[in-house]
């Protein structure tokens, strides 16, 4: 995920970047996996189903040439080149040789910075931390509710079908919105997501402690809850993109993925451990883990619509210069 979304970001325009997340978002897998799970009906039937549904993107990885804005910045201009002959190819459209780059030294081109030493960028490593605060609290609170929502219907099919479809919907509606609306930006939406995920968690805490867990008033609140903070992973994963740097993108998203997966076994324990003892603490571990997030997003999340990604390297640039006599 780390790899193919940064990939994904390199190779589209930041007009259209979002709306690739709206189509290509883990609601819209979700909701395939429940479908192919129903049908197969077994879990080794539906293991198997899932395997040979991934040989679709896997093939369609050996047709895509590599980034050119990566080829280009690992210095590989041929390659770029012949990248971006096959992207205009599949695009249907004429390919157009791009003007040389002026007035590079070589020491500039030569020039590589690991993860460890771009974080000595103070607006780089504000920016990383900002995203690691937010892809913990989002894998922290996506997993502490959803878990807990295995028996917020009678019937699991009709939830997890309900929830997962009015998730895409969302994702959809949101991603062609902000094509749209040059004011909904991703701070904004991550702000508005969060807050509305902050007020329906303390809805369903309040909803547990007098006893309506299973009512329709439960399930809607639910809903809102588990939707809102889905729709928060889509400035999570732009902001990996249009915060970062190409040279170190790679490194830093799938680093922000492993802070996420620690997020995830946190929440598993805690749900396993209070599911049943003391159900109300989960939403309060939610309350605080959003409270956290909007706080630090609040002061230090920047907005990034419509940047291009040639921007974010002056960052890296900067440091560059300042290493060179």
């Amino acid at each position: 995920m780390s790899v193919g979304w940064a990939f994904c970001a390199e190779i589209v325009s930041s007009k259209h970047r979002f709306k690739l997340r709206a189509f290509t978002s883990w609601t819209n897998g979700r909701l395939l996996m429940i479908v192919v799970a129903h049908i197969a009906g077994t879990w080794r039937l539906a293991s198997y189903l899932h395997a040979l549904a991934a040989l679709v993107p896997l093939t369609i990885v050996f047709l895509l040439p590599e980034s050119p804005l990566w080829l280009k910045r690992r210095e590989y201009y041929e390659r770029e080149r012949e990248a971006r002959k096959k992207l205009s190819s599949i695009n249907g459209l004429e390919y157009e040789e791009e003007a040389p780059s002026k007035g590079k030294s070589p020491k500039q081109q030569t020039a590589r910075v690991s993860f460890i030493r771009a974080l000595r960028h103070k607006q780089l490593r504000i920016n990383f931390l900002t995203l690691a605060t937010m892809w913990f609290c989002a894998g922290l609170t996506t997993y502490s509710i959803d878990l807990n929502g295995e028996d917020m219907t009678k019937n699991l099919w009709i939830g997890q079908y309900v929830n997962s479809a009015l998730a895409s919907i969302l994702r959809v509606i949101i991603g062609f919105a902000d094509a749209r609306f040059k004011w909904l930006g991703r701070r904004k939406l991550y702000l508005g997501a969060m807050g509305t995920c902050t007020l329906a968690s303390i809805a369903l805490l309040i909803e547990l402690i007098i006893g309506v867990k299973g009512t329709l008033l439960y399930f809607v609140t639910y809903l809102t809850a588990y939707n809102a903070v889905a729709v928060s992973w889509e400035p999570n994963y732009m902001g990996a993109a249009e915060l970062i740097p190409t040279e170190v993108r790679a490194t830093s998203t799938a680093l922000l993925n492993v802070i996420s997966r620690v997020a995830n076994i946190f929440a598993a324990r805690s749900v396993s451990l209070l599911k049943g003892v003391n159900e109300p603490a989960i939403m309060v571990v939610v309350l605080a883990s959003n409270m956290l997030c909007f706080t630090v997003a609040g002061i230090f999340l920047k907005e990034t619509k419509g940047v291009s990604l040639d921007q974010v390297e002056q960052m890296l640039k900067e440091l560059i210069f300042s290493w060179l006599p």
